[in-house]
């Protein structure tokens, strides 16, 4: 693939961004808001606290590599946009990931029964309910969501 990366590169290096050429100034602050609108302040914050503990996890023979690389191939994206203003759909891909990490944050705190075990189930209605609120809005009251996320 090299001969095709290069050639891509020496196209982008050429373009103007943000003016009359074929690349868009890249939308910062919308780039910013997308993991919020996306997976909502809940999610970001769970997926955040349950990054220490992946390196606790048991995880099968390979696993961390394909989480890194999965992470990885996220963020390569996010500097592709970040960069060039090019939207690849970073978000969609990390869906996935950030449901896990969410996981394992709630799974960490039921452990500590019975507080953390009603607290994990109080964050699982809460994320429902987010969801749930957007899919009714939709659905009942003709409110469109956010189109920022599925564009990152």
């Amino acid at each position: 693939y090299g001969p095709v990366v290069l050639a891509h590169l020496e196209i982008l290096a050429g373009l103007e961004f943000g003016g009359e050429g074929v690349a868009p100034k890249p939308s910062y602050n919308l780039i910013a808001r997308a993991p919020w609108l996306a997976y909502g302040p809940l999610g970001v914050a769970l997926a955040l606290v349950a990054l220490p503990l992946v390196r606790q996890a048991r995880l099968p023979r390979g696993g961390a590599e394909l989480l890194a690389a999965w992470a990885g191939a996220a963020g390569l994206f996010l500097g592709v946009e970040l960069l060039t203003g090019l939207q690849v759909r970073y978000l969609v891909f990390l869906t996935p990931l950030i449901c896990l990490l969410v996981g394992l944050a709630l799974g960490r705190l039921a452990l500590w029964r019975p507080v953390g075990f009603c607290a994990a189930w109080s964050l699982v209605l809460a994320l429902l309910a987010h969801g749930a609120w957007g899919w009714l809005a939709g659905a009942l009251a003709r409110v469109a969501p956010s189109m920022v996320p599925l564009l990152r």
